[in-house]
């Protein structure tokens, strides 16, 4: 009965690694794309810097309407 009682809470010791291990793979995906989103959004903000006739706001100042 003791040798069964052990198996079973290696077994669970072993899923709550791997639970674990899943979380934070998911967690660096979720950094990861952030990253990029942020990136993106730099590069976007950079992009409009150049152009004064867009509807962006350029500068230090927003447009106002």
């Amino acid at each position: 009965m003791k040798e069964e009682e052990k198996e079973e809470e290696e077994e669970e010791e072993e899923e709550e690694e791997e639970e674990e291990e899943e979380e934070e793979e998911e967690e660096e995906e979720e950094e990861e794309e952030e990253e990029k989103e942020e990136k993106k959004e730099k590069e976007e903000e950079e992009e409009y810097k150049g152009k004064p006739n867009s509807n962006k706001p350029h500068g230090p100042f927003e447009a106002v309407w």
